[in-house]
């Protein structure tokens, strides 16, 4: 019997994430597949890891490195990793075992993730868009401080209930971060919004995205490099440019 132990040099949820193709096709060649601490919030849905060790067990381990280039899808990046072990780098799609539990509504449910770990690649427009959304949408805005406004239903789950709550929603809308890939694995409708980095990169092997992504500087897509005093190119996807194609993503009823 062969086990191997995984893990990851960084903290990013979307890293993670975007390691589980390769974590999938590493259960084909080991009996056992054990994994660090950071995948503990994902583990129970799905079937390719046994279990997670805060100490590495005394088995072949494997740390995915990040350092991809700056073209590079990052799914790629982490299938190129696991080619040591004799195993074709080919992309399957991964499915999450999540349970349904049914959230009532009388509107569509949207889940907005309009920040990132990364500051450069937040929307700077977000209570705005919440705003146009929230009379025609049951929107909720997903981040990790809320905001001290009135009428904004934030919310901030962990990772493990933050799985579940999105398989329920109608639509995902988010920046590059995490969710995008979280929302992709569930197939869930996504609509991504773009400035530094690239969508066709970005978004390679997702499905049911809808990307909005504007050239507006030379310098794009820059990842991360941003050279100008501010994000102009996040500014360019304004509220009502989103709101407009919004619609034709849900179905959503008369404003109330």
């Amino acid at each position: 019997m062969k086990g191997i132990y995984v893990d990851i040099d960084v903290k990013r949820i979307g890293d993670v994430i975007c390691t589980l193709p390769a974590i999938q096709l590493l259960k084909q060649k080991f009996d056992f597949v054990f994994c660090g601490p950071k995948y503990a919030f994902i583990k129970d849905y799905v079937d390719f890891i046994d279990e997670c060790f805060i100490v590495p067990p005394k088995i072949e381990r494997l740390t995915f490195e990040h350092d991809p280039k700056h073209d590079e899808n990052l799914i790629d990046f982490y299938l190129r990793q696991i080619k040591k072990f004799g195993i074709e780098d080919k992309y399957v799609p991964v499915k999450l075992n999540v349970p349904d539990i049914q959230i009532h509504s009388d509107r569509p449910i949207i889940a907005f993730f309009p920040f990132a770990s990364t500051s450069i690649k937040d929307y700077p427009y977000a209570i705005e868009l919440y705003e146009k959304l929230k009379g025609f949408y049951n929107v909720f805005m997903v981040t990790k401080c809320p905001f001290n406004k009135r009428g904004i239903k934030n919310i901030n789950l962990p990772l493990h209930e933050l799985i579940k709550f999105l398989k329920q929603v109608d639509l995902v809308i988010t920046v590059d971060t995490f969710s995008l890939h979280l929302a992709s694995m569930l197939n869930k409708r996504v609509i991504a919004l773009f400035g530094t980095t690239s969508p066709n990169i970005v978004t390679k092997y997702y499905s049911n995205i809808k990307s909005f992504y504007a050239k507006v500087c030379h310098y794009q897509p820059c990842n991360l490099r941003c050279r100008m005093p501010e994000a102009i190119c996040m500014k360019s996807l304004t509220p009502s440019l989103i709101f407009f194609h919004t619609k034709f993503e849900t179905e959503p009823i008369e404003p109330i």
